[in-house]
């Protein structure tokens, strides 16, 4: 398995009939849509964090996982100690080849496109081992 996926990814894009996996959306936001200041989160909500980790930590078979994909600032913005997402595959969507992710873990994965990473869930070993996908 690659360290930070980039290779997985890029290789998925290489093919020309690809499967997409669906995926769901959770967000806090402001009225008027604003979802960060200051690489922080604009308010301290500890009912809806908890409410992210139960929607996005939760499946249906306990022999499989779920994913997070998020980009490269909302990672940087997570705290290191919880940094990767415990019980998650984190997936961190960046342009940039160079970037440099503190922890090299199993648990994340680089993606270059929100399509590349739906792409490579679509195949195995993820499409077999990740129940959801937000």
């Amino acid at each position: 398995m690659a360290t930070t996926g980039e290779a997985s990814c890029s290789n998925v894009q290489s093919r020309v009939s690809v499967s997409s996996r669906s995926y769901q959306v959770v967000i806090a936001a402001t009225r008027d849509m604003g979802l960060g200041m200051n690489m922080k989160l604009p308010w301290d909500l500890p009912l809806e964090y908890k409410f992210f980790q139960d929607v996005t930590t939760k499946t249906s078979d306990p022999k499989k996982r779920n994913a997070t994909i998020m980009g490269r600032k909302s990672w940087e913005a997570t705290p290191l100690e919880i940094r990767p997402l415990p019980g998650r595959l984190n997936i961190v969507l960046s342009k940039s080849r160079c970037l440099n992710i503190d922890i090299i873990d199993e648990n994340v994965l680089v993606c270059s496109s929100m399509a590349s990473a739906l792409e490579l869930l679509a195949t195995k070993p993820y499409s077999l081992s990740i129940e959801k996908v937000f």
